[in-house]
């Protein structure tokens, strides 16, 4: 059945609240299975098109919206409540709203942000993991900065419901992927196979994340740039 709910008056499941007309507030972005809007404290995420059809696709599903709600999950954005016209229909979800800075360049990042944000990583994927969500498909649209440097990943409605006692390793390994992607698309921006390379070993290597902590501390490095630059430098040499 087609439902477009982007006019309709929609009610968060959890906390009682309504907005009277989504179609007033602020469109901020758009992607394949809806529009985003701003309602001043939320990013409201709108389903559009055919819903049964969306779902069938196991992307945001219902089930799956309820089981990020329950989670305190500090750097992956993700629904925080459902959202439900007035038939009781679900029809899309509320998100953290994050104030990005395009500006912004990763190299001035302080390295002390940078292990902050994997621990804060490694804690919300453990987090999935209890859940049995596996972080698939993350691709350098998956990053947000915020304008204070803080760093987020986006698209979580991909990732997939997956039995609970298999998941753990794999999302270590994806946590691994997303932070050697991040790191090595600036170490190595004009040579593929270099970063390529560095992210293959990263990801596959359960003591990365450790290794770049022990790294930053042990070298007193002032910023992410001077850390990568010194990682580049030691690659290159071992060829």
């Amino acid at each position: 059945m087609k439902k477009n709910f982007r006019n309709l008056r929609v009610n968060f499941a959890a906390c009682h609240r309504v907005i009277d007309d989504v179609s007033s507030l602020k469109r901020i972005g758009a992607g394949h299975d809806g529009v985003v809007y701003f309602d001043g404290d939320y990013a409201i995420k709108i389903f559009k098109g055919d819903i049964d059809t969306l779902l069938k696709k196991d992307l945001m599903t219902y089930r799956k919206a309820l089981l990020f709600s329950k989670m305190n999950l500090k750097r992956i954005i993700s629904p925080i409540d459902v959202l439900l016209n007035d038939d009781g229909v679900y029809c899309g979800y509320p998100m953290k709203y994050i104030d990005c800075d395009s500006s912004k360049s990763m190299y001035d990042y302080s390295c002390d942000l940078l292990v902050n944000s994997i621990y804060d990583l490694q804690s919300d994927f453990a987090n999935l993991s209890s859940r049995g969500l596996e972080a698939i498909d993350i691709n350098m649209g998956s990053y947000l900065l915020d304008s204070s440097d803080f760093l987020y990943l986006c698209d979580a409605d991909k990732y997939k419901e997956v039995a609970k006692d298999t998941v753990r390793d794999r999302n270590i390994s994806h946590l691994n992927y997303a932070i050697a992607r991040f790191l090595g698309t600036k170490m190595f921006p004009d040579l593929v196979k270099d970063r390529n390379d560095y992210v293959k070993k990263s990801s596959n290597n359960r003591l990365y994340l450790n290794g770049i902590e022990r790294q930053i501390v042990n070298g007193g490095y002032s910023s992410v740039g001077e850390y990568l630059d010194d990682v580049r430098g030691t690659l290159i040499k071992k060829r």
